[in-house]
């Protein structure tokens, strides 16, 4: 996953959610997830370097994370050494404004397909077809058209 973040030359750090302040000290913070995913709703702050970088987690282990971590569990992920993350160069950013990034990077809180599990956040793009319907029905009962959208997009390519 591509990510926005600030760096103090030795770390990275990122935030995935509007309430996720992140911190290395020395003014070195981010805050408010990242742009256009999830509930950021326009929201960031950062004090540091700003860089974008790449690393092999997806949104849904991140913000499973981050939300763990509210409830008391240590966090794995949301400070990485430089070394260990891919630094972008510029022709590598993402197109943060496209509806393949939202699309690519949108999660859904579930507690499975038969809603007897635990609640958790999966990525929309790997959920089954039975899954996706199932989360159009309902956001169609609640006017979600945004979600509706990306859906039909994962349905159309999963049943071609």
């Amino acid at each position: 996953m591509k990510l926005l973040g600030v760096t103090n030359g030795k770390q990275v750090i990122a935030s995935v959610a509007r309430y996720d302040y992140n911190s290395l000290g020395e003014g070195v913070f981010v805050d408010g997830g990242q742009p256009n995913i999830h509930d950021n709703a326009g929201y960031m702050r950062w004090g540091g370097k700003p860089i974008w970088f790449e690393i092999p987690q997806d949104f849904a282990g991140l913000f499973n994370d981050w939300r763990e971590s509210r409830r008391g569990q240590k966090r794995q992920y949301g400070i990485w050494n430089i070394e260990d993350v891919k630094i972008l160069c510029e022709d590598e950013f993402p197109n943060t404004s496209s509806f393949e990034w939202k699309a690519e990077n949108a999660i859904w809180g579930t507690c499975g397909i038969n809603g007897d599990q635990p609640l958790t956040y999966v990525m929309l793009k790997d959920c089954s077809i039975e899954h996706l319907e199932n989360i159009k029905i309902l956001c169609q009962g609640h006017g979600a058209n945004e979600i509706i959208k990306i859906v039909d997009y994962f349905l159309d390519k999963k049943c071609k």
